[in-house]
Formats: structure tokens, sequence, C-alpha cells
């Protein structure tokens, strides 16, 4: 057996990210770092004013989304991109462990906005050249 490191999941990530996945689900943002960098924000300023931890979005049944994403047993099915969303973001935040889930969340979706939107100029000024 493999000595690899074990790492433990807050319960506070689990909470989060299931607030964020059906908050996605309801919403189905085009852009999911603008998406995640609002989710956060909201959660931040709600919890700064004395709501917590913000709404408990995690409250809303599989039943009360309408639409495809539903299979036949209620489950709900994630995009790829969500999907690889989530779990890098669970990756960094567990491996760095910083002190405040909100405040990584709007880091960790700032960056990943600005990724994007250096990548879509760098495609952009490519064509101009090419074109």
């Amino acid at each position: 057996m493999e000595n690899r490191p074990r790492y433990r999941v807050p319960d506070e990530l689990r909470e989060t990210l299931l607030d964020f996945t059906i908050a996605y689900l309801l919403e189905r943002p085009a852009n999911l770092p603008t998406f995640g960098l609002h989710f956060f924000q909201r959660l931040k300023d709600e919890h700064e004013i004395g709501h917590g931890h913000g709404p408990r979005t995690s409250q809303t049944t599989p039943q009360a989304i309408n639409g495809e994403e539903n299979d036949t047993e209620g489950n709900l099915i994630l995009d790829e991109l969500v999907a690889d969303w989530i779990l890098q973001f669970s990756i960094v935040y567990i491996v760095e462990q910083p002190p405040n889930i909100l405040d990584f969340g709007i880091r960790y979706c700032e960056k990943k906005k600005n990724a994007l939107e250096a990548e879509a100029l760098r495609i952009d000024t490519a064509v101009d050249v090419i074109g």
C-alpha cells in the first residue's frame, strides 16, 4: 500500500460547493468564472452584514429544478465544464487550506476569469495577425 497523503475535506467546502452547484443548475450561466465570482462575492457580502453563510440553496430539491438536467432517478447531471471546475476548485482548496473559503472562492474565480480573458485576447490577436 502506498503512503499517499490523506486530505480531510472540510464541511464548509462540501456545503459551499453544493450551494454553488445548485445555484449553477438553476441559473445556467454562460460564463462560469464570472458566475462564480458573483456567487462568492454575494455570500461574502451576506456573511459580512450578519446573515451567516448566505441562503442555503442546498435546501432546493432536485424536483424544484425543471428541465433536462434531471435523469429518471432525479439525480442531477452536471456539465463536464462544471464538474471539472468543481474538482479543480476542491483540489486547490484542500491543498492550500485557506482560512476563509469565501475569500478563496473570490480569488480563485478572479484568476480563472482573468485567464479566460487573456486567452480570448490572445486568440483575437492571432486572428487579426492571420486575417
